[in-house]
C-alpha cells in the first residue's frame, strides 16, 4: 500500500500520483488498502506507539470507522500474540459506555498482522489541548475527569482494565462531556516488543505495576488518572521539565488556597501511591476524595455515584428521576429539565440531563448513576 504525503490518502501499490493534490505517494504498510475483504482503508489520521490509525470503510455497510493496525515490527514472532489480541478484543468490546469508544470488530491481515476496528470520533485529544493550554483550576479539571472515570469505571464493572491511560488516549469532539476513552485493545497484549512501544511513550503516565509481568488491577488505571489530573493542575509545560523525583509527589500550584491545599495533596498523592495496597482503591474512592476538596458546582457534575461511593448530588437527582421529572424533550429547556435513561447491560445507568440556563438555552451534561445490581 502506499500513501499521499501530503493528504494521507491510501492508494493501491501501482498508484504512482495523489488524485487530490498530485504529489507522489510513497510507500505504507505491506498490505492491500482492502483488508481481510471487508474494509477499504482511505486515509491515515493518527500513529500511536503500537499502530497506525487509518479512518475506513466497511465495503458492505458503507459505514466509516477508525482502523487500527499493529505495526508489523511489533508484533514479533510470539505464537499465542493473535490468541491473546482476539481474547481482549471480545472482553473490551463488551464494554459500552458513552465515554469509551466502541469496539466493532477485529480481525488478522495475512495471518499474522492484528487490526481493530472501532467507532470514528472526530476531534481532539486531551494531549493536544493540555499542550496549548495553561494550567486549569481543579473545577475544570474535574469537567474532564468526571467523564474519564465514569468510562473507565464502567470498563472496569466488566473486568477490563486499560493499563496504558494518557491524554493522548482521550478523544474529544466539541465539550469535556462528549470525550472518548480509547487504547484498551492494546494495554493488556502481552508482548514484550508490543508492551514496551506501548509504555515507553507513554511512561510517565503508567503506574510502575505495569512495568512488571504480573496482572494490573483498577488501581493502575487510579494512578494515571492522578498523573493525568496532575497534569491538568499545573500545566504539561511545567510537569514535562519536573525531575524524577518531583513526579513521584504532587505538590499543589500557588494558585491553590490555602485552606485546601494540603486536602487536595493528599487526595492526589494516594492516587500516586507507588505501592499498590496503598493506593486508592477505585476511580469511585479519587473522585470521592476530590469531592471534599471541590464539591460539584451543580447537581449535574456530580459523577461519583460509583458502586460505594455515597453521594448526595446522586441521591437527588435520583430522587428527582423517581419522582418523575420528564415534563419536557425539549432541549431548549422551556419546560424545565429532560431527563432520559439508557441502561447498560449489565450494571450501568446514563442518566442525561438537560438543565436550563439563562437565555433560555439548555446546556447538556452527561450524568452516571452506577447501581450495583
Amino acid at each position: 500500500m502506499k500513501e499521499c504525503p501530503t493528504c494521507r490518502l491510501c492508494f493501491r501499490d501501482d498508484i504512482k500520483y495523489c488524485h487530490e493534490d498530485g504529489a507522489a505517494t510513497v510507500p505504507s504498510l505491506p498490505i492491500d488498502p482492502v483488508i481481510d475483504g471487508r474494509y477499504r482503508l482511505h486515509k491515515r489520521i493518527g500513529e500511536g506507539s503500537t499502530g497506525i490509525v487509518f479512518e475506513g470503510q466497511n465495503i458492505f455497510l458503507k459505514t466509516s470507522h477508525a482502523i487500527k493496525i499493529i505495526l508489523p515490527e511489533l508484533a514479533g514472532d510470539d505464537p499465542d500474540l493473535i490468541t491473546r489480541f482476539r481474547q481482549r478484543i471480545m472482553q473490551v468490546a463488551k464494554v459500552r459506555h458513552q465515554n469509551v469508544a466502541d469496539i466493532i470488530d477485529f480481525g488478522v491481515i495475512d495471518g499474522k498482522i492484528p487490526f481493530v476496528v472501532r467507532e470514528l470520533v472526530q476531534g481532539r485529544t486531551l494531549s493536544e489541548i493540555l499542550s496549548k493550554s495553561v494550567a486549569m483550576s481543579l473545577a475544570s479539571a474535574m469537567e474532564f475527569l468526571y467523564p474519564i472515570a465514569a468510562g473507565l469505571a464502567a470498563a472496569h464493572d466488566f473486568g477490563v482494565v486499560h493499563g496504558a491511560l494518557s491524554p493522548r488516549k482521550v478523544l474529544i469532539s466539541d465539550r469535556p462531556s462528549n470525550l472518548k476513552i480509547i487504547g484498551f485493545s492494546f494495554s493488556a497484549i502481552r508482548s514484550k516488543e508490543l508492551l514496551a512501544a506501548s509504555v515507553f511513550k507513554d511512561s510517565d503516565y503508567i503506574a510502575p505495576e505495569v512495568w512488571s509481568d504480573r496482572e494490573v488491577d483498577p488501581r493502575a488505571d487510579v494512578y494515571s488518572l492522578g498523573v493525568i489530573l496532575c497534569e491538568m493542575l499545573v500545566g504539561a509545560a511545567v510537569r514535562s521539565n519536573w525531575s524524577f523525583v518531583q513526579r513521584q509527589r504532587f505538590v499543589a500550584p500557588p494558585s491553590t488556597s490555602v485552606n485546601r491545599k494540603a486536602e487536595l495533596e493528599k487526595a492526589v498523592n494516594h492516587a500516586l501511591e507507588v505501592d499498590v495496597a496503598a493506593r486508592t482503591p477505585t476511580v469511585a474512592d479519587f473522585l470521592k476524595e476530590l469531592e471534599a476538596v471541590e464539591p460539584p458546582r451543580d447537581r449535574l457534575i456530580g459523577c461519583s455515584s460509583f458502586p460505594g461511593a455515597q453521594s448526595t448530588v446522586v441521591e437527588s437527582v435520583a430522587s428527582d428521576t423517581r419522582q418523575g421529572l420528564m415534563a419536557s424533550n425539549d432541549v431548549n429547556g422551556a419546560a424545565g429539565p429532560s431527563i432520559s435513561a439508557k441502561k447498560n447491560p449489565v450494571t450501568t445507568n446514563i442518566v442525561s440531563v438537560a438543565q436550563p440556563t439563562s437565555g433560555s438555552v439548555a446546556r447538556l451534561r452527561n450524568f452516571h448513576v452506577m447501581a450495583m445490581r
